[in-house]
């Protein structure tokens, strides 16, 4: 047991210190670069940046949420899609809403996850949510553990933040930045 408080000791025990040559990792008296890691100037040994990775793996998340969600419609909830659809028209929206809904999934499911215009496409579900914290938080109020607006909220955010970062890296696909939309709109951005 002391041997391994000793290594996890040991391992807490790294420290990161910023100079101006950059982050170097000192642990047992030895200087490790962020270079000696495969990691140069925010770079991997590929020239993708961890930023890039990063916006690959909120992309494959936000795709499997999406697969998750069409499963449940489809194979668990009982009677399937037509009573999912059927309870949407119950609490009085149009079929126009259901619709939408299953389209802006099967987009999320199907085009995130290789890269498709995966900016787009998170733009394009986003409505969906802001209409889901609605649908739930008048219904239950705004937390999660009782069922309220707190998830899809937070599904909201994720998906802002996929249309703002982009595709990331191993997109199939990439999305037309802000500027060229803009530009093509006569409007003038200044940042994707």
């Amino acid at each position: 047991m002391n041997e391994l408080a000793i290594a996890v000791w040991q391992s807490i025990s790294i420290i990161a210190r910023r100079s101006a040559m950059g982050v170097r990792l000192i642990a047992d008296g030895q200087r490790l670069r962020l270079r000696d890691l495969g990691v140069v100037e925010g770079r991997f040994m590929d020239g993708r940046t961890t930023v890039e990775r990063g916006t690959l793996l909120l992309r494959l998340l936000l795709g499997a949420l999406f697969i998750a969600h069409l499963y449940w419609k489809f194979a668990v909830l009982p009677g399937g899609l037509a009573a999912w659809w059927g309870n949407l028209l119950k609490a009085g929206y149009p079929s126009v809403v259901p619709a939408y809904v299953l389209s802006a999934e099967i987009a999320g499911a199907l085009l995130l996850i290789p890269g498709v215009l995966a900016r787009y496409v998170a733009v394009y579900a986003m409505p969906m949510m802001i209409g889901a914290a609605q649908f739930w938080f008048v219904r239950k109020g705004f937390y999660f553990t009782a069922g309220g607006a707190e998830l899809p909220l937070v599904w909201l955010a994720l998906l802002g933040l996929q249309a703002v970062m982009g595709d990331g890296a191993f997109a199939l696909v990439r999305s037309p930045g802000w500027r060229v939309l803009t530009s093509r709109a006569g409007v003038v951005a200044e940042d994707e």
